[in-house]
Parts: C-alpha cells; sequence; structure tokens
C-alpha cells in the first residue's frame, strides 16, 4: 500500500523535482523509511511576500497531477520589513533574502498537517548551494529539528537534495521531463524575472 508524502512546494526548482521523485516513488536511501510514495500533499506559504507570483505557478503546476492535493497556509509575517517582503518599499536585488525563522515556522505547520493526514514524511528542497546563505537549511539545523518532530509525532523530515548544487537539481528535473519555464523563483514578482535578484542569479549559474 503506497503513503502520501508532505512537500514544502514554493512551485520553484528544488521543490518541483523533489515532487517528481516522489511521484516516481522515490526511495529514502536510509534504513528508516523505505515505503513507495503514490500520493503528494503540497503545501505552499502566502507570508506577504512580494513574490506572490510564486504560488499562481505552484498552483498552476499541481493542476497537472492526479495524485497531488494542494494547500495553501496564510501565514502574517508583517513584523518584517524587507524589500522582499513588503511592496510598500523599493526593491532592492542585493537585500538579504534570509527571513528569520522561517524554515522553522514552515516545517513545523507541514508536519502538522502531515500528522493531522496521516503522514509520516515531509520534504524539504533545501540543497547544497543554500548552504553559505541560509542557516536553516544547513544539515545541523535539519538534523536538529528533524529530530525534535520524530519525538513529537514520528514525522521524518526527508531532504534529499542537501548534496546536490543548483545546477545539478537543473540537470536532474530537466532529466525527468521538467519544463523549467512552469516554475518561479525571481523575488520581485512581475510579469518576467528580473534576472538580478539572488534566485534568479542561481537559476542563470544552473543554465535555467
Amino acid at each position: 500500500m503506497g503513503k502520501e508524502a508532505t512537500l514544502l512546494y514554493s512551485g520553484g526548482m528544488d521543490s518541483t523535482l523533489i515532487l517528481h521523485q516522489c511521484l516516481a516513488e522515490y526511495r529514502s536511501t536510509t534504513n528508516r523509511v523505505k515505503n513507495d510514495i503514490t500520493t503528494v500533499h503540497a503545501v505552499s506559504f502566502a507570508y506577504g511576500q512580494r513574490h506572490g507570483k510564486e504560488l499562481v505557478y505552484a498552483t498552476r503546476y499541481l493542476k497537472q497531477f492526479e495524485n497531488v492535493s494542494h494547500q495553501i497556509v496564510h501565514l502574517d509575517f508583517d513584523w518584517l520589513k524587507c524589500s522582499l517582503l513588503s511592496d510598500n518599499r523599493s526593491f532592492n536585488p542585493d537585500d538579504c533574502p534570509i527571513v528569520p525563522g522561517r524554515n522553522s515556522i514552515m516545517i513545523s505547520i507541514a508536519a502538522s498537517v502531515a500528522m493531522q493526514r496521516g503522514s509520516d514524511l515531509v520534504f524539504i528542497g533545501a540543497n547544497k548551494t543554500d548552504l553559505d546563505l541560509f542557516p536553516d537549511c544547513r544539515s545541523d539545523y535539519l538534523r536538529g529539528i528533524g529530530e525534535a518532530l520524530l519525538k513529537q509525532g514520528n514525522i521524518h523530515l526527508i531532504a534529499p537534495l542537501m548534496g546536490m548544487t543548483k545546477s545539478e537539481i537543473a540537470d536532474a528535473g530537466t532529466a525527468l521531463g521538467i519544463d523549467w519555464a512552469m516554475t518561479w523563483s525571481c523575488y520581485k514578482g512581475e510579469k518576467e524575472p528580473c534576472g538580478q535578484c539572488v534566485a534568479c542569479k542561481e537559476r542563470t549559474r544552473a543554465g535555467v
């Protein structure tokens, strides 16, 4: 009997690759989780981000899959004022994209959703390219919060892209038939990607 995976889904490259991995009956390389995945519950977050366009792309992308459900959780990060979150400030592509505590909050909510739905697998798209900039994408952090989730609700937090760069993610997704033009990463969130923010530069370096 197949299992459901809960996926933190932004509509960007990393979570889209994991989505396809899960639907290809992803099997964990650990000894603790070896179950076939037949359905995915994608959890996205609306937290006042300027690039709310990612939610449009996420919703549109997921509609093509019969065995994927989608939930958008609304959060209030109004106390965090930066040009990447607020339309009331001029956009600065060099602004730091770190939102303090974002992954802790989102992982905890995804785990809560998973427990309610009877799932014990939560996937997150942290990867090797993220390590230098984002503290909450590093192995020690994910290991720590993963241990807490195991104790709280027997939830397995899985980050299958930790050893992969953005270029390797791009290549792996292309091999699976992913059309990267159907995903969104730009922090500015306008009609076309800005080409200047951190997310856009990463895509360019990855050849996407």
